[in-house]
């Protein structure tokens, strides 16, 4: 694995959205701007998106564009961000969300002076996510670690979400809760994690609702249980427990789904 200096590389698949495309790469600024870039890949769009970005650079921040030969999912070109950042960590933004002004240089001082491998925080429009996660971390979070967090719940809301560069790569077969999988697969029991209530992104569309891929709820359900078969990965006692825990809470959101008829269980039965 290549050699990356201190810096943060912030990674934007996008697709057929110009429009709050523009609106994520403003909202991305520093006052360090030599270690930071804006890495956008473009997923196959119906436009030129390289054009309309080198005449668009408010903050005269870097952007490199890179795109994909057919449509193949955000997994893959948050993939490609990765292998191409020039930095050691990598801030994830969809490109219908955007940053607060302050948040890259707020993360350069946090990650500068801490040993961290993973950052998530609040964000705006996620109301029940932010809840979740300061209740873990007042309660449990000196007890346990967060791999067992995350084997339960999927807390992290990717926008929300920095890494530090390491070998684990989205799967590319997965088009649906693609992000939690690669959670469990990236997470592990040594990977020093932090939440920080600071509220820090912005996602306009509620996770979950209509009107995007995550809209698709019995397939989300299901990426969500192939996700956990990264559990199974290591064949050890934690794991297996971890897996077992995780199915049980997975089956009850289910369950939830079913009584308030979000959708049939014949659908999701022949859903593949």
């Amino acid at each position: 694995m290549k050699t990356r200096e201190f810096g943060i590389s912030v990674v934007i698949p996008s697709y057929n959205r110009i429009d709050t495309l523009l609106r994520a790469v403003d909202s991305i600024d520093s006052c360090q701007k030599e270690k930071v870039e804006i890495i956008v890949v473009d997923d196959c769009s119906d436009f030129d998106i390289y054009s309309v970005l080198q005449r668009y650079n408010k903050n005269n921040i870097p952007v490199r564009i890179y795109k994909n030969s057919t449509n193949k999912g955000p997994q893959v070109s948050r993939n490609v961000g990765i292998r191409r950042a020039s930095f050691e960590f990598v801030a994830f933004l969809d490109s219908d969300d955007y940053f607060s002004p302050d948040k890259i240089d707020w993360l350069l001082q946090i990650l500068a002076n801490q040993d961290i491998d993973l950052l998530y925080h609040a964000v705006d429009g996620c109301e029940k996510y932010n809840k979740i996660s300061n209740l873990w971390f007042k309660t449990f979070g000196k007890l346990l670690h967060f791999r067992w967090f995350i084997c339960l719940l999927n807390p992290c809301v990717t926008p929300s979400v920095v890494i530090r560069i390491k070998k684990c790569l989205f799967n590319p077969t997965l088009r649906y809760s693609e992000d939690y999988a690669f959670l469990l697969s990236y997470v592990e029991s040594t990977t020093r994690v932090k939440y920080c209530d600071n509220v820090l992104t912005t996602v306009p569309r509620a996770i979950g609702t209509t009107g995007g891929v995550s809209g698709n709820l019995i397939k989300m359900r299901k990426g969500e249980i192939k996700g956990k078969e990264n559990l199974l990965r290591k064949k050890n006692i934690s794991h297996i427990l971890q897996y077992a825990l995780s199915l049980i809470f997975v089956s009850a959101r289910v369950l939830s789904d079913l009584i308030r008829k979000r959708y049939n269980f014949k659908d999701f039965i022949k859903s593949n």
